[in-house]
């Protein structure tokens, strides 16, 4: 009898009248929704408010001993942000753990996979190619949810900067009975940042890859947070409410040297690894592996960071560093990555990047780093 009733219940979960994304045609046809108010507006069962107004960012180039500054810099230096909103939306369908949404009309929404309407279709063209066949029928959800699926959820960085951060100023404005649709394998860090924000397991419902949800109606946060409009209170909102929850005091000044390690990853490691760490113990800093310590370990030890030196997603630990911290990084001036100058920027850090060598790592398509211990250190020299 146990059986019939669970099979009666999935049965009714189901529902298949809707066009499926696998009826699609080529690539290049996939529909796009780039705003999403406009698409609200009007439209049974959907609704839209303003979560922040536009902004206007104004930053000043990094530092650096490099003779020139990456081509593109110039498109960081002077942005106008656009206004961030909370839209409601009855019957969409979420595809897959990358969080992509599709509407009832059968366009996918592109606000939560890049900025502008061109790098919107460039992304979900390749995604939605990438994921067919999809499922022909969608597993009814009954209920209001908010989905925290993103591209590249499970790493530190996408987790903190593109799922955490959006809940600025949107989770006071999501019902009570809104229940957050995480990933299935959830990490310790992306549980802790969920626990810290008072969303505790009895809010969370885990995706499974390899289904397609059709939602009773769906809260989405737009636009994608990309660096080039980060948000500095967003930033010190998230900062406050670690120090708050671990009972960390801010400090006036940090007094700690500290040198993020990628050890434990497989790209965008320092090959030359005990060369630069003997250079940096040398001049006092200690070695920190984020990946062995637990979100509330990282901002007690990154709370106290004067000076803060690597690459990768662990330098977004400065989050939790007093205002004029120092960060160096090296990087790929071939594929300049602006993410962490960004952050650094909105809280007040001084940041300077050096060009490293690079050589092929394990992920095709990314590389690991022989940084110049001579540009290292001249770069320390005018730092310290």
């Amino acid at each position: 009898m146990n059986h019939l009733r669970r099979a009666t219940r999935w049965a009714k979960r189901l529902v298949s009248s809707q066009t499926t994304p696998a009826a699609l045609g080529p690539a290049s046809e996939v529909r796009v929704t780039s705003d999403l108010k406009a698409w609200c507006h009007g439209r049974p069962g959907a609704s839209y408010q303003v979560v922040s107004p536009p902004r206007h960012i104004q930053r000043t180039p990094p530092h650096t001993l490099e003779p020139a500054q990456p081509s593109d810099l110039a498109h960081y230096l002077d942005v106008r942000a656009p206004e961030r909103g909370l839209a409601q939306v009855a019957r969409a369908r979420l595809m897959n753990a990358q969080g992509l949404i599709h509407l009832p009309d059968g366009s996918w929404v592109g606000e939560t996979v890049a900025l502008t309407p061109a790098g919107q279709q460039h992304v979900l063209a390749a995604k939605v190619s990438a994921g067919r066949p999809w499922p022909r029928q969608a597993i009814r959800q009954r209920g209001r949810f908010f989905s925290a699926l993103v591209i590249g959820s499970s790493n530190y960085y996408h987790w903190i900067h593109d799922i955490i951060l959006k809940l600025w100023r949107v989770l006071p404005l999501l019902p009570g009975d809104v229940r957050i649709i995480v990933p299935a394998d959830l990490r310790p860090f992306q549980r802790e940042t969920l626990a810290l924000l008072g969303l505790g397991a009895e809010r969370l419902l885990p995706y499974r890859e390899g289904e397609a949800w059709e939602l009773d109606e769906l809260f989405v946060a737009v636009p994608y947070p990309k660096p080039i409009v980060e948000d500095a209170e967003a930033l010190a909102w998230l900062r406050d409410c670690c120090q708050t929850a671990y009972g960390i005091q801010p400090a006036g000044r940090g007094n700690r040297r500290i040198y993020v390690s990628r050890a434990l990853d497989g790209h965008f490691r320092t090959i030359n690894k005990p060369e630069i760490i003997a250079l940096l113990q040398a001049r006092g800093f200690e070695v920190c592996l984020p990946g062995r310590l637990s979100l509330a370990d990282q901002a007690a030890l990154f709370s106290d960071a004067r000076l803060i030196v690597g690459t990768g997603t662990g330098l977004a630990n400065m989050l939790f560093a007093p205002p004029g911290a120092q960060i160096v990084q090296w990087q790929d001036e071939a594929h300049f990555v602006y993410a962490l100058w960004t952050i650094s920027a909105a809280l007040g850090h001084a940041y300077w990047w050096l060009r490293a060598d690079t050589v092929p790592s394990a992920h095709p398509g990314l590389s690991d780093f022989v940084v110049p211990p001579e540009k290292l250190s001249a770069t320390l020299d005018r730092l310290v």
